[in-house]
């Protein structure tokens, strides 16, 4: 068995041939996925049965198939999913390798006198089960706590949530979408009253300006990368802006480049609308019928937004960014002028102190200009885990969240699940 899967420094033989077609690819600045005529697949071991799995390796969620001989997986391969369409990125090739690698945990393990020894699964969960019953007897149910990911199935994050909020009767339960996405979340639930982009991965195809901020697209989402090169191959005139102090390879593939200082985001994005306002960018029927609204006892009109903008004129927040004037106008001209922007970010924007108010920015410019609801033009913050967004932030996996948007702070919204979940009130 051990020469049907030769190994060449750690990897297959067929792996180290897929990993320097990319590399090659990677010295030519050109996309990071393993597709096109960077890397063609060689069948190389044979495989008795395909199976579909989801690739966990970053936001995108790429459908996958491992090839299984002998109860071991000695091959992947990207699925015909309508975002991936069969193609998978080095991450993506890489899965087969993760299974078998030192020190990957394969069973449970008991700490009994500071050691730590091997366990069965039932013995595991006897334990935990003991443990949580006796610390909700003695101290409450706020005595435990759960705290999930995107990692897991959608249908596991609603289970726990409705095990510990409808069961034991405890909001301690949260995730890691709490510290990569909050400001994403509140960006979204302040401008529109809930969460979620309202966009998917196909308005990439109809898009004619990609406004990327935040985000090495490029090395981090390399097949959402690709779809958006597949865009630019098939409509040249499509543009790309990227917004970003380092000079990534996402930057490189710019049409336009923003290296704007660290933390000046919100200065690019006021600047941005102030330049709309001037030049007459502004969809004046969405301003009329969905940017005016009640604040308590307070209107809130366009012409508040106009007044506070108008302190950046580009001139000013070209200073602040470190950019020129230049760059201001014409990133605005490109961003509003376009039939349809799409807008991408990640981390870089949400994970700063001011995230909340960079998301709301960008979401702002594209309701200023017209640039939302429609194929292809969108504000579209994107994830670093698979199912953060249906999994944990739709089913309410949250400390402050109920299933399908709602809030444990709306006593509607708790009425509503109260119902569902058949408990008492309260």
């Amino acid at each position: 068995m051990a020469d049907k899967y030769e190994k060449t420094e750690g990897l297959t033989r067929r792996d180290a041939l897929r990993v320097l077609g990319v590399s090659a690819g990677i010295a030519l600045v050109a996309p990071l996925s393993g597709c096109g005529s960077v890397w063609q697949r060689q069948p190389v071991i044979p495989v008795d049965a395909w199976h579909k799995v989801v690739c966990r390796f970053c936001g995108t969620g790429c459908g996958m198939m491992i090839g299984v001989t002998d109860k071991k997986v000695v091959d992947v391969k990207g699925d015909e999913y309508a975002h991936n369409r069969g193609r998978l990125c080095i991450k993506g090739l890489m899965n087969r390798e993760i299974l078998y690698g030192e020190g990957r945990a394969l069973y449970p393990m008991i700490r009994k006198n500071g050691k730590l020894e091997r366990a069965t699964w039932d013995e595991a969960m006897d334990l935990v089960a003991t443990r949580f019953r006796e610390a909700i007897e003695e101290h409450g149910p706020d005595s435990v706590a759960f705290y999930g990911s995107g990692q897991l199935y959608t249908q596991e994050s609603y289970t726990a949530n409705k095990l510990f909020k409808a069961g034991i009767g405890t909001n301690n339960l949260d995730g890691n979408p709490r510290l990569c996405m909050a400001s994403a979340v509140t960006g979204y639930t302040s401008s529109f009253g809930k969460d979620e982009p309202a966009g998917c991965y196909e308005d990439m195809d109809y898009s004619d300006c990609f406004f990327i901020t935040g985000s090495n697209t490029l090395e981090c989402h390399p097949i959402l990368w690709e779809r958006m090169l597949d865009r630019k191959r098939s409509h040249p005139d499509t543009t790309l802006i990227v917004v970003d102090p380092r000079r990534t390879f996402t930057g490189m593939h710019a049409d336009l480049y923003l290296p704007i200082y660290p933390g000046t985001d919100v200065a690019l994005y006021n600047s941005m609308m102030n330049e709309f306002i001037h030049n007459n960018f502004i969809d004046g029927d969405m301003v009329e019928h969905y940017l005016s609204f009640q604040e308590g006892e307070q209107k809130r009109t366009f012409e508040d937004l106009k007044k506070h903008v108008a302190q950046y004129p580009a001139e000013r927040a070209a200073k602040i960014c470190g950019i020129t004037p230049r760059d201001i106008q014409e990133a605005a001209f490109m961003f509003a002028s376009s039939k349809a922007t799409l807008s991408i970010w990640t981390m870089g924007l949400n994970q700063q102190v001011q995230g909340t108010a960079s998301n709301r920015g960008v979401i702002a410019m594209h309701l200023l200009t017209g640039h939302f609801g429609r194929p292809g033009a969108t504000p579209f913050s994107l994830t670093g885990q698979p199912n953060a967004c249906g999994g944990v932030r739709d089913t309410g996996s949250l400390s402050h969240a109920l299933p399908g948007g709602r809030m444990i702070v709306n006593a509607k919204h708790r009425e509503e699940m109260e119902d569902l979940w058949k408990v008492p009130r309260g």
